[in-house]
């Protein structure tokens, strides 16, 4: 139950939605995880027949949940398999879409009291994903119902990310528009991000970034990149060795030609993501190419790390969902220029 909470703490922040708060997700993890652990501890493999259509589907939360292995090996010592993390993606994939249905809103006022009314009851009609309205004026940005709301429905632009613009809210083309904007907002959840926060950034470095490499296979590959790693001291000799392993149990490709591989939290003595990009795409792991290869290694003893590791997941999602953040990892040619445009 700890291990549920925790990760589902994790994925509140990555996802940015309130999973920690669903009680059905919670329930229904710590079900299927006790089964989970019990075959993984017996050598019971199961095969996950929906693990391709998971990865290309729900490829956000697939790229996500790989902090749940990291957390899996602190709280079991066991190294859980892409066909068991397939089948908890699907559990909080199930969570999300229910979330989908459920918005809580605001409206801006800019006019009469007894209109807002009219407008609220008529949005409460026709789009029942909104659950609950309420009505503010634009000076009431530190009332609570405006920090925990889900959408500011306005007529004009508040310079707030979680704005809908809509004119006319009263007319049937309005509530229209309202619907298709809020059907988008969803579509496009992790679009619009192509930078990482400085919150990262000492996560990554110029030195830890290497483009247009050749390889004639990942083992070569994984060797040269925890080298480099304890050449600088961030990490002791056993991480290649526990990558290694990782690989041999499940893929660590994500789709998009991106492979992630990782070791062992307990060789990495600070944080770091090695960043590579190849000349040429690489057969990751007998199925899917990747040639864009971030290798993270993580270590969440203290809670300033585990911060910073879910902001670097949370961040990583929209960026490798953005075609022109791909376009400019895969086209650069120096480390240097890429670290600052990685933070831009």
């Amino acid at each position: 139950m700890n291990f549920v909470d925790e990760v589902l703490s994790s994925m509140t922040v990555i996802l940015n939605s309130p999973l920690a708060a669903d009680q059905k997700l919670r329930q229904s993890l710590i079900l299927h995880l006790r089964s989970t652990v019990f075959r993984l501890r017996h050598g019971q493999q199961r095969n996950n027949e929906l693990l391709q259509y998971i990865k290309t589907e729900y490829n956000s939360v697939y790229t996500a949940s790989w902090i749940i292995s990291m957390l899996f090996e602190k709280y079991f010592d066991l190294q859980i398999t892409d066909d068991e993390l397939g089948y908890i993606v699907l559990l909080i994939q199930s969570a999300l879409e229910r979330r989908t249905q459920e918005y809580n809103a605001v409206i801006l006022a800019d006019f009469a009291r007894s209109f807002a009314e009219l407008v609220s009851q008529r949005i409460m009609r026709y789009i029942p994903e909104i659950r609950q309205i309420d009505i503010l004026s634009r000076y009431e940005t530190d009332n609570p119902h405006y920090r925990d709301a889900d959408l500011i429905i306005t007529r004009s632009s508040c310079a707030d990310p979680r704005e809908v613009v809509v004119d006319n809210l009263l007319s049937e083309d309005g509530i229209l528009e309202l619907k298709q904007k809020i059907a988008r907002r969803q579509k496009n959840r992790f679009s619009g991000f192509r930078s990482f926060s400085a919150e990262c950034s000492s996560l990554f470095s110029p030195d830890l970034i290497f483009l247009h490499q050749a390889f004639e296979d990942k083992e070569t590959l994984l060797r040269f990149m925890t080298a480099w790693l304890e050449e600088k001291g961030y990490c002791s000799s056993g991480l290649y060795q526990s990558a290694l392993r990782r690989e041999q149990l499940t893929s660590t490709s994500i789709g998009s030609s991106i492979a992630f591989p990782h070791g062992d939290p307990e060789y990495v003595n600070e944080s770091h993501v090695v960043l590579m990009t190849l000349e040429k795409p690489m057969l990751w792991d007998g199925e899917e190419m990747a040639d864009i290869i971030f290798f993270a290694a993580f270590n969440m003893n203290s809670r300033e790390e585990k911060r910073r590791i879910e902001m670097f997941y949370k961040e990583l999602i929209p960026c490798i969902s953005d075609r022109e953040f791909m376009t400019m990892l895969k086209t650069a040619r120096d480390s240097v220029q890429l670290y600052k445009d990685l933070f831009h």
